[in-house]
């Protein structure tokens, strides 16, 4: 079985808006550094073929921007990920890359009940895909 690790913040939705200003990133297109107040990021320009081949990375449609700017920083693509509502309100996810023997990793917010299930739902989604790992963020 995929072993499961879920790495949860403490802080609550007003913390991280009240710090969301000290830490608004800056980004020199002439400079290889992302920086904010409180961190430094350095772009990799690719990582290798070889680790890229690997590892998989997810953004649900709550935290889109957030998983393109960490995919970008590390030199990858974000995979195809598709949400949605059925006429019910039920929730369907389709994971539209293969993940079978990779490390998944799956960037998504827990502020609200819809995002939670979603989160939960592409969990079980990459274990049915037989993937090797999952890391949700």
């Amino acid at each position: 079985a995929p072993e499961l690790i879920v790495l949860a913040s403490s802080t609550t939705p007003v913390e991280v808006a009240e710090n969301l200003v000290d830490t608004l990133p800056t980004l020199d297109p002439e400079s290889s550094m992302v920086t904010t107040r409180h961190m430094y990021f350095y772009r990799t320009p690719q990582i290798q073929d070889r680790m890229a081949n690997k590892f998989v990375i997810f953004a649900g449609p709550s935290s889109s921007e957030l998983g393109n700017d960490v995919a970008h920083l590390l030199g990858l693509n974000i995979n195809r990920l598709q949400v949605g509502k059925y006429a019910d309100g039920e929730t369907e996810v389709q994971v539209q890359d293969s993940v079978r023997g990779k490390h998944v990793y799956v960037i998504n917010t827990t502020t609200s009940a819809d995002s939670i299930m979603e989160l939960l739902l592409l969990i079980s989604a990459f274990r049915r895909a037989s993937a090797k790992t999952i890391t949700a963020a």
